[in-house]
């Protein structure tokens, strides 16, 4: 009896990556702030940039994922470089992992573009609740009665190059691989390890004029053993008003997105993920919010001209 409720918890723990197919959080709105997915992006734009989001995956099961994310980022442009937080909390079942990280950029002139190398240092703290597992025996020795942490360090890299109307993206992430060891007083060991993920971005900016703006792109992801997934996106920006968007991902889902601009410095999007899994028939789809702050900066003295947009974010 024992045993099975081990191999139970050891589900539990990869939930992540069998359900999700990864450890790290997924995310729909990624386009509206590539900082979430690439420590490069930071600072990239010339605007104090500060977004934070809320997710809500396969409601209708329960235990499914929720996650929240807080980036906050800006240049420093005299310097060419880029500072910027990050704040990841993503709950699955028993499991909460918080995650707090510091970015910086550095970036130079290439060709008719800029290319950015960005390196994210910090801390994963991850949570097990061991009172809410579902237990055959009222006392197990062999299970925890208590909340047990683990706060392991984490660092990722990233490089990031655009143009006007150009832009990819290379980032890999947890590349420390820490291993996060519980319940080691109850004379058994329930090691979990971070395992490193990495991410492809590629897309495009089209259009002759501010009133549409047309971006396809298309997202790499890969965590070995799990096979690569693939997110193929579509995005208009209307007017500097209204964003809408579209993603296909491949064999998983289908995402509808909008964003919309209220005056100056605030905007708000929404994105609906309608599984196409296996997994639709036993939940009602994934909701996710955003909010976004800017508040654009003067270009430095120096500079003679500045694209404020050499793309859609």
């Amino acid at each position: 009896m024992k045993n099975i409720k081990w191999i139970g918890l050891l589900l539990c723990l990869g939930f992540v990556l069998s359900i999700n197919a990864q450890q790290l959080p997924r995310y729909s709105e990624y386009m509206f702030d590539k900082a979430i997915i690439n420590p490069a992006y930071t600072g990239t734009i010339p605007y104090i940039n500060s977004t934070l989001a809320y997710r809500k995956q396969f409601t209708g099961i329960e235990g499914a994922p929720t996650t929240q994310f807080l980036t906050f980022h800006a240049p420093i442009q005299k310097k060419n470089i880029g500072l910027g937080l990050k704040v990841v909390n993503d709950k699955v079942a028993t499991i909460a992992t918080t995650s707090f990280a510091g970015m910086f950029s550095y970036y130079i002139g290439l060709g008719n573009g800029r290319l950015s190398v960005g390196l994210e240092a910090g801390l994963i703290n991850q949570k097990i609740d061991f009172t809410n597992l579902v237990r055959h025996d009222a006392v197990d020795n062999a299970i925890s009665a208590n909340t047990q942490n683990k706060m392991v360090p984490d660092a990722s890299v990233g490089l990031y190059y655009q143009t006007k109307s150009f832009f990819i993206g290379w980032s890999s992430f947890q590349l420390i691989k820490s291993e996060l060891n519980f319940t080691p007083d109850y004379g058994r060991s329930l090691v979990s390890r971070l395992w490193n993920h990495n991410y492809v971005v590629v897309g495009g900016n089209f259009g002759k004029n501010e009133d549409l703006r047309f971006e396809p792109s298309m997202l790499i992801k890969h965590v070995s053993p799990v096979p690569i997934q693939i997110d193929l996106n579509a995005k208009a920006l209307i007017k500097q008003l209204i964003a809408v968007g579209a993603t296909y991902r491949v064999n998983e889902a289908i995402v509808a997105m909008v964003e919309l601009q209220i005056k100056d410095q605030f905007r708000i999007g929404y994105a609906f993920d309608y599984t196409t899994s296996k997994l639709a028939s036993y939940q009602n789809g994934t909701h996710e919010i955003l909010f976004t702050y800017r508040k654009k900066l003067l270009p430095p003295a120096r500079d003679k001209e500045i694209h404020p947009r050499y793309y859609i974010y």
